[in-house]
This record gives C-alpha cells, sequence and structure tokens, in this order.
C-alpha cells in the first residue's frame, strides 16, 4: 500500500506525528502489509513554491528526495528518480491532497488543481498500473451551521471531476473495470476532531483509519 499527501496524512502536530496518523494506523492496522506513506508538510499538488516547498508532489513522488531546503542543498536542481523496479508495487494507493493548494495565497485555479490531479493519477498508474486508487475528498475545518458545525469542503467539485473522468462519468467504480474510487470523508470527523490548524487530532486520525479500512474490505476487498 501507498499514501500521497501532505501535513493532514503526516500525522502534523499529533502525539506521535507519523505514527499517530491515519496513514499509519490504516495500514499498519491492516497486519502483514508492506507500506509507504509520501507525505509532506506544506507541499501543494500544482507545481509551483508553496509554503516554501519549491516543487510539489507531481514532481516529489517521481524523486528520491523530498523538496525541503536541505534537500536541494543536497541534489540542487536534479534529484535522483525514485526506483519504482526495487520495491513492490503498490495494490492500493490512496491520495489526499490540495488542502494546501486550496490556501488563496497559493493561487491555485480550479482548472489548474483539476490538471495537476489528473497528472498525478497517471503518474502513479503509469509506476504501477495494477494499483487500485482511493481518492479522498478534502475537508475544511467547520462552519457554523444553525445549532451544529457543518464540515466545510475544498476543491470538491474538482475531485469528483478528476474521480469520473477515470471513470466513465461515474463517481462509482465503472463497469468494474475503473481503478479510481472516491472515499466521501463528509460525516467522519466533528468538528472537535480537528485542530485550529484542519490537522486532525490523534482521534480524529483514529477515525479516519478505521472507515478507511472498512471502506477498503468492502470495495476491494
Amino acid at each position: 500500500m501507498e499514501l500521497i499527501g501532505d501535513s493532514l496524512s503526516a500525522g502534523q502536530y499529533t502525539t506521535l506525528e507519523g505514527m499517530s496518523s491515519y496513514a499509519w494506523g490504516l495500514m499498519y492496522g491492516f497486519g502483514h502489509v508492506e507500506f509507504s506513506i509520501t507525505t509532506y508538510p506544506g507541499i501543494c499538488l500544482h507545481d509551483g513554491k508553496c509554503y516554501g516547498n519549491l516543487r510539489v508532489q507531481t514532481y516529489q513522488w517521481l524523486k528520491v528526495s523530498d523538496t525541503s531546503d536541505r534537500a536541494i542543498q543536497i541534489y540542487g536542481d536534479n534529484p535522483p528518480e525514485w526506483n519504482f523496479l526495487a520495491p513492490p508495487a503498490a495494490d492500493i494507493t490512496l491520495i489526499n491532497i490540495g488542502t494546501n493548494d486550496n490556501n488563496t495565497a497559493n493561487n491555485v485555479t480550479s482548472a489548474q488543481f483539476t490538471a495537476s490531479y489528473i497528472q498525478l493519477i497517471n503518474e502513479t498508474h503509469a509506476e504501477w498500473p495494477h494499483t487500485q486508487i482511493i481518492v479522498l475528498s478534502l475537508w475544511s475545518g467547520f462552519n457554523r451551521a444553525s445549532n451544529t458545525w457543518a464540515q466545510g469542503a475544498s476543491f470538491l467539485n474538482e475531485i469528483q471531476m478528476v474521480v469520473n473522468h477515470f471513470n466513465g462519468g461515474s463517481l462509482d467504480q465503472y463497469g468494474r473495470k475503473g481503478f479510481v474510487h472516491y472515499f466521501d470523508t463528509t460525516g467522519i470527523l466533528e468538528h472537535n476532531d480537528i485542530r485550529p490548524q484542519y490537522n486532525p487530532t490523534d482521534f480524529g486520525h483514529v477515525k479516519l483509519a478505521s472507515h478507511l479500512m472498512q471502506y477498503i474490505k468492502l470495495t476491494i476487498g
């Protein structure tokens, strides 16, 4: 298994950082599963400077190094390519990215985000032709709605358009031959499961991991 994401999947601000993340809890929780987690706080999907990162996941995922200043000092502008033939190919790949792109300071348009998401999925599928890809919808905090709180959504239509692009216009597996699946996070997290920085609490990560585990069992087996 593989998970591609940003700080929301890296476990930033949690008790044990990466080991408290839903990504770790999900894949380690399955037991006897080889997995990798390619996440980096502050990283965007669409290429451009983003929270100090000079490059983004469509670039970093194919490289050995991350996009930090330290890595650039070591590798320069031409870091080595990741050898995808060395480890086993992922049977399942999860992608949860776009929250940083949604910040108006990064000025990413709807069209740019959609195109970059399609690019990332194409890159993943090119390296691992048989992997099943699960795309997560984004949460962007909670807003007061009457006497309760409602989950916000970032790039909701764009992410659904990306899934539709690969599934013949459907969010469901297209004729059971599709390889892209849509996981709707709405309703899993409550407003007190999110920190002020939009990152989940320890308990929020546990809830995400448990729901994803059940979804994978029911959808992919």
